[in-house]
């Protein structure tokens, strides 16, 4: 599909841009993320202090070999660490990672704003790429006009079980390469 095929003139299809760039802002500037990123940010030192045994926790790529580490040593399984994904623990792993992919990968942290409405726990931050680089990713079907990959990290770091031995959490990072 062509760049504004299904709307009916140019305007029609900046609007629906705007539109989407406005949904946009609010995932990225909203109470709720603010709120979990601060908690979490906060929690830090205590968690990196535990785990120091582990190394540096300085943000970088390499660090996440060695959270993998860790989580492979806390959790024992997929659903251990499943069983366990609500875990201050956990979720500073996860804010840890998130925000290695920030730095090191130019992404930015996200959530709904009405996730506090859902469910406990069904809606968590995610990482994706900056509005603005959007065009660097096209939809393969070309279905899709927002194709940005989309990173969760608790999720990434419960998958991890399930992969075979060659398979890395920091190889997750390959995944903000453009596409376009």
């Amino acid at each position: 599909m062509e760049r504004g095929e299904e709307f009916e003139d140019e305007d029609a299809y900046l609007a629906d841009q705007e539109r989407q760039h406005a949904a946009d802002r609010l995932r990225g500037d909203n109470p709720v993320l603010r709120e979990w990123l601060a908690a979490r940010r906060a929690a830090f030192p205590a968690w990196a202090e535990r785990a120091r045994a582990y190394g540096a926790w300085d943000f970088g790529a390499e660090s996440v070999d060695r959270l993998e580490e860790l989580i492979r040593a806390t959790f024992s399984s997929h659903e251990d660490a499943r069983a366990h994904e609500d875990s201050p623990f956990m979720l500073v792993a996860a804010w840890y990672l998130g925000e290695v992919h920030n730095r090191v990968c130019g992404t930015v942290w996200q959530l709904h704003p009405d996730a506090a409405s859902f469910p406990p726990y069904t809606v968590r931050p995610f990482v994706t790429i900056p509005w603005e680089r959007k065009a660097e990713y096209a939809d393969e079907e070309g279905v899709e006009d927002d194709a940005r990959p989309l990173y969760g990290p608790v999720n990434g770091i419960c998958r991890l079980f399930t992969w075979g031995p060659d398979r890395r959490l920091r190889d997750d990072m390959k995944r903000y390469e453009p596409s376009a």
